[in-house]
Order: C-alpha cells, then structure tokens, then sequence
C-alpha cells in the first residue's frame, strides 16, 4: 500500500489519487502553508490499521458467477470493498437456499438473499460500474505481466 501527499499550490492529482488507488492506499492533498503534521498523522493511523486478507466469495445462487474484481484486496476498517458479480444468465432464482458466503482463511460470514430486497434499475448504472471494475482489474493485470516480461529480459 502506497499512502501518497499531494503538496503545494499544483500538485499532478491524477499522479497522486493514481499511485494510491493502484496499491490499495490513500492519498492527501496539502494547501500551502499549511502544517502537515496533521495529514501526517492520519494517513499513518491509517496505514497501520489491522484488516481482514485472503477474502474470497461464494455465490450460492445456482448458477455459474465470476467476481470482479476476481482477487480481492484487504479489507481495512471503515473501507468499503465492492464486489460484482457478473453472469450471463438474465433470470437469477433467488429462493431460500440462494445465499452469499463472505469466507476468510479464519472464518466465513453468511449473507442471506430474498427477492423482496432485489434492486430493480432500468438506467444500467451497475451494469456500468462493474464493466468499469472489470476493465481497471483487466489494465491492472497487463500492467503486472508487461512489468514482469521486462524484468525477466
């Protein structure tokens, strides 16, 4: 995890905000004149915050799922780790043996399913985001390989 600051009057945002979101870390920006002790300080409360590693998901809804992302990151207190699940089929059934099984390598938590809850959308909003998840993980992983080749020539 990289914890990046942003300092001075124009700092490169999209260098900063990038480089944390690339490691699962954070990011700050600093005015100028300003005492740094205190973004110093929250960004090393952060990064020394316990989190839960090695998540995997079961998607118990009788039919074949993918992830995204496919590897999870750790889960850190007060983050949020957003899951999609994509699949080609339109009608899921959901009943009550449909379920979502969040699992550690110390313990597993059981989220329970009804289709009262399901979140009906038209604007495909969602649809939007996971192809976006799916498309930064599928970047990511080219960049990882294409890094490796080099390293191994």
């Amino acid at each position: 995890r990289i914890f990046s600051f942003g300092l001075g009057a124009t700092p490169s945002r999209s260098l900063v905000k990038g480089l944390a979101r690339a490691t699962n870390g954070r990011f700050v920006f600093i005015p100028p004149n300003t005492n740094i002790d205190i973004y110093i300080e929250e960004q090393l409360r952060k990064a020394i915050r316990r989190c839960i590693t090695n998540i995997r998901v079961d998607w118990n809804l009788g039919i074949n799922v993918e992830n995204v992302p496919n590897e999870l990151p750790p889960a850190y207190i007060d983050d949020r780790l957003i899951i999609y699940a994509l699949t080609n089929n339109q009608t899921i059934p959901f009943n009550h043996r449909s379920s979502i099984e969040i699992r550690t390598d110390q313990s597993y938590y059981r989220l329970g399913i009804t289709d009262s809850d399901r979140i009906t959308n038209n604007n495909k909003m969602i649809e939007r985001l996971a192809a976006k998840a799916l498309i930064l993980q599928l970047e990511h992983c080219k960049i990882s390989r294409t890094t490796q080749k080099k390293s191994t020539i």
